[in-house]
């Protein structure tokens, strides 16, 4: 087929949509007019719904190579008695702080923008956001996520999730609910060119680990996503991460930033890998 390019017409309705990669660095805290709402809003529909993502494309006027190396920012849709507030603020990670007192680009993206004399990567923890007993989380894959005041959207830290993934130091962007147990099923990994780890872990109400498997699988390196059933966890092997010690070394070396080793190694298998949630004592999960 032959490549047809979009009309004048075709691009000027895309505009709206692109709005959503722009830099935003304002924060707003503000009730909807009336007017600024299309239909009614149910009297009896209450409660927030939280909403995550990269809110910076630039950081003081320097191009990142990636929207997914800007800062994350929090976005809170609240429901009450038929009105609708809204409210934005962004994370206040480490690296956020310390870039807005020195007013420019401190550290490096992990897509790929590069900062002079970088002290290391953005932690933007802009992937996810979730709420959980008490809890508003927002994760970014490789790190511990921070927690944030569900009311207001100030940063309060880092958190471990009550010492539950400290030694895997992350969180991985996507949970699970379980209905049945009222459990909160999450992910974790640590990435290794001998012996990767995969962390999954069951959450009650008070943030009680009720259940936790650790399995150490040859070439299973990234984790993003992943699947629950009463009796397994279910994951993809990806073919598009490598832990090979050249691809860490040239990582660690400046060469190439995390996503930009992202791509297709004919080399390495795309498998479905289904891990046992329940294992018997003392049997391999």
């Amino acid at each position: 087929h032959s490549l047809q390019i979009p009309s004048a017409e075709q691009i000027q309705g895309l505009a709206p949509l692109s709005a959503g990669w722009q830099s935003q660095p304002e924060t707003f805290d503000f009730w909807l007019e009336p007017s600024q709402i299309s239909g009614t809003v149910p009297a009896e529909l209450r409660g927030t719904f939280f909403r995550n993502g990269p809110g910076l494309t630039d950081v003081f006027g320097e191009k990142l190579a990636h929207p997914i190396d800007g800062d994350g920012m929090v976005c809170a849709l609240t429901f009450l008695d038929g009105r609708v507030h809204f409210k934005s603020q962004y994370i206040q990670s480490k690296h956020r702080l310390q870039e807005q007192k020195a007013g420019r680009l401190l550290y490096s993206g992990q897509m790929g923008t590069k900062a002079q004399g970088a002290s290391g990567y953005r932690d933007p923890s802009h992937t996810n956001s979730f709420y959980w007993a008490g809890k508003l989380l927002t994760c970014h894959e490789y790190v511990l996520p921070h927690v944030l005041d569900p009311s207001n959207l100030q940063t309060i830290g880092k958190d471990d999730l009550n010492g539950a993934i400290s030694k895997v130091g992350s969180l991985s962007a996507h949970y699970r609910y379980d209905h049945v147990t009222d459990t909160l099923a999450t992910v974790s990994f640590k990435l290794h060119p001998v012996k990767p780890i995969v962390v999954f872990n069951e959450f009650d109400r008070q943030w009680t680990l009720t259940n936790s498997v650790t399995v150490s699988i040859p070439g299973l390196n990234y984790v993003h996503d992943f699947l629950l059933t009463p009796d397994w966890f279910i994951v993809h092997q990806s073919p598009f991460v490598s832990a090979k010690m050249e691809t860490l070394m040239a990582i660690k070396s400046g060469e190439l930033s995390p996503g930009e080793s992202m791509r297709h190694y004919t080399d390495l298998p795309s498998r479905i890998v289904l891990v046992q949630r329940n294992p018997e004592n003392g049997s391999s999960p």
